[in-house]
């Protein structure tokens, strides 16, 4: 059998300080940095349970209480080999992320190159 897990991730992060040429005010940006943020996360998360999954085979983030909680009678046929049967589990991932607040946001301090040039 092939078990599957979904993890469905929802965050908001705010821009505390912006000292880049990226403007946080042009919405077709916003959405590919959420998209990015969000891409970011995903693999972060994807990269750490494939560690857990192959290299470890330790279940440290509880999915199996989450399959027991709800398919007990499954969960009672793999209990005993558990270990074995998380190393295989197919892992669905989504994440929906936001930036929500620009922060402080100006253009960088420090010298422009021409002006650095000159000096």
């Amino acid at each position: 059998d092939t078990w599957i897990m979904t993890i469905d991730v929802l965050t908001e992060s705010s821009v505390v300080q912006n000292e880049t040429k990226i403007t946080f005010t042009d919405p077709k940006k916003m959405a590919e940095l959420e998209r990015e943020f969000g891409k970011a996360i995903e693999t972060r998360i994807r990269e750490v349970l494939d560690r857990l999954q192959h290299d470890h085979h330790a279940d440290v983030v509880g999915f199996s209480k989450e399959f027991y909680r709800k398919y007990p009678k499954e969960w009672n046929q793999v209990a005993d080999h558990w270990d074995e049967v998380f190393a295989n589990v197919i892992i669905d991932i989504t994440v929906e992320a936001h930036i929500r607040r620009g922060g402080y946001l100006n253009e960088p301090g420090a010298m422009p190159s021409e002006d650095v040039k000159n000096q």
